[in-house]
């Protein structure tokens, strides 16, 4: 997690107008939200070493830094002035109507909008859909899965997000198979996951970046062992989005879910659902 942060002083110590454009923001690849204008980024391959950026053009996007040091953008980010224009935006499309180009503007953004998600995470605008929040998305695969159909199960562990833990609990004492792989220490290797996938299992579900403590997942070797046995996978990919950079293709993921309030600048009720054609 402190990595995480660190890294993300380093986007913003890098930021070089105020100036918001939100194709510009998304295809700096730092942010996305549906309606909303984004600002312009610029990113190294790597952190750089000595940050010499005027910090107070990118801390003047964030108007509660003017009175707080703010650590907790893991947890949400604090309402920008580009987030907040956006939402009385869209505010005023409700309230006054679409004339005067309002409802160009929102008819852009939703046009845009996935198309835009999709290539933050490498794969196609047709295979992104809106939700409204990341356990919505999960939800909705659980659903259409089916997976406790004909005898299967469901695996999963412990640094999987603690809601959606607390939903695969009900189902298992309602008597349906879950195997959630626990560990006392908190040093889970990934071969106990894998040791839990076999020919009966017909959906993983994990984390990429844990919300616990920042451990990131090795996805791709589950889905390598859950697509051996027929299974499907989906990521909760939430902490990572935005903050560390994601490839659903080469995780080999099947499904996929964020919500935009973390690492994407965004709002509540915000959320973005990947499925594999």
């Amino acid at each position: 997690m402190g990595a995480a942060l660190i890294r993300m002083g380093y986007h913003f110590e890098l930021m070089e107008t105020k100036s918001m454009r939100r194709r510009d923001f998304l295809q700096a690849s730092t942010a996305l939200s549906t309606g909303m204008w984004m600002g312009k980024a610029l990113f190294p391959e790597s952190p750089v070493s000595t940050p010499t950026a005027d910090l107070s053009d990118w801390r003047s996007l964030f108007p509660r830094l003017e009175g707080e040091v703010y650590l907790n953008a893991a947890r949400g980010t604090p309402l920008s002035s580009f987030s907040e224009e956006a939402t009385q935006a869209y505010m005023d499309l409700w309230k006054f109507g679409g004339s005067d180009g309002r409802s160009e503007v929102f008819r852009d953004t939703m046009a845009s909008i996935r198309a835009e998600f999709a290539g933050l995470v490498h794969v196609d605008e047709t295979e992104i859909a809106l939700v409204s929040c990341t356990k919505e998305g999960e939800q909705n695969v659980l659903d259409s899965v089916r997976p406790w159909d004909d005898g299967g199960h469901v695996v999963t562990n412990m640094y999987h997000f603690s809601g959606s833990l607390h939903n695969y609990e009900g189902h298992r004492r309602q008597g349906r198979d879950v195997r959630i792989v626990w560990s006392d220490d908190w040093n889970l290797e990934v071969d106990r996951v894998l040791d839990a996938i076999d020919d009966s299992t017909r959906l993983v579900c994990v984390t990429l970046v844990s919300n616990f403590n920042g451990r990131v997942e090795d996805v791709k070797a589950i889905a390598e062992k859950a697509h051996h046995h027929g299974a499907l996978v989906f990521a909760d990919i939430i902490q990572a989005v935005g903050i560390v950079p994601v490839d659903l293709r080469d995780l080999d993921v099947d499904f996929a879910s964020c919500s935009c309030y973390k690492w994407l600048y965004g709002s509540h009720g915000v959320a973005f659902l990947y499925v594999r054609k």
